[in-house]
């Protein structure tokens, strides 16, 4: 018995080819199943798909995954939030939000204004910060609206900054704001 080269060629990447090939096939035939390539148990998982992916991306500076970044992820993902807002925190710093900008950006037709006051481009930074609907919510917040969005240039550096100099609790309740005004505006818009 031996091996289809050709379906082993097709179905794997080249480096693996040989190791494959140079195993010897088992007499008693078990049942085959799937095993991921670059896991030590075989087991596909999600993270490390991300990972293999990041890899590959030509010009990937691993700025999701740094040790820097290492840390903003653990405090991120510890919160006793519900997962959602978890992901939305996670889709804000990686800049992966549907913002009419990035959908304008990705070359779908929509309406560049804000929803709210009809100024700009509908971006992050104006959704959470410049927005005049944005300041009158992070101002009736107990943080206050300069304390929080004073000097940033980006929602991006906001949300990292807050995972960084604020404590678990007190995070816990602020990274609902721009949850709540994400759910807001969506509502009104859809």
């Amino acid at each position: 018995m031996r091996w289809d080269e050709e379906k082993i060629r097709i179905g794997f990447p080249p480096y693996g080819n040989y190791l494959i090939l140079s195993l010897p096939l088992s007499v008693g035939r078990p049942v085959d199943h799937p095993m991921w390539f670059d896991s030590k148990g075989g087991d596909y998982t999600v993270r490390l798909g991300y990972r293999l992916l990041c890899s590959e991306i030509e010009g990937f500076n691993g700025a999701s995954t740094s040790i820097h970044m290492l840390s903003i992820w653990r405090k991120l993902w510890s919160l006793r939030i519900h997962r959602k807002i978890n992901m939305f925190a996670w889709r804000m710093i990686n800049g992966c939000l549907p913002t009419r900008a990035a959908l304008i950006q990705r070359r779908l037709n929509v309406d560049s204004g804000c929803t709210f006051c009809d100024e700009g481009l509908k971006t992050d930074f104006h959704i959470f910060r410049n927005c005049p609907f944005a300041k009158a919510v992070w101002i009736a917040t107990e943080w206050g609206f300069r304390d929080i969005a004073g000097h940033f240039s980006s929602a991006i550096d906001l949300l990292k900054d807050l995972l960084q100099q604020m404590g678990k609790n007190e995070l816990e309740e602020i990274i609902c704001v721009p949850w709540s005004l994400w759910k807001a505006r969506n509502c009104f818009d859809f």
